[in-house]
């Protein structure tokens, strides 16, 4: 999964489908992440990506209970 800032809001690719977050959450986002159920995610931060987006993406994939792994963290 994909994540960089996007205007106030956050960019989330996923499988090819991206999702932008309101108020830090996407219904659609949530839904699509059941489908990867028993399968493990990589989480990259491309370009600007702001602390609060990438928190809002490791958050929604702890509530799907996922496992996943992020290689590199943002330093901005």
């Amino acid at each position: 999964m994909m994540v960089t800032g996007h205007g106030n809001e956050c960019l989330m690719t996923l499988g090819g489908e991206q999702f932008v977050t309101e108020r830090l959450e996407s219904a659609r986002l949530s839904k699509r992440l059941q489908q990867f159920h028993g399968r493990r995610i990589v989480l990259w931060f491309v370009g600007y990506a702001p602390y609060r987006c990438a928190a809002s993406a490791m958050v929604a994939l702890q509530r799907a209970k996922l496992k996943f792994r992020v290689p590199q963290v943002p330093s901005q």
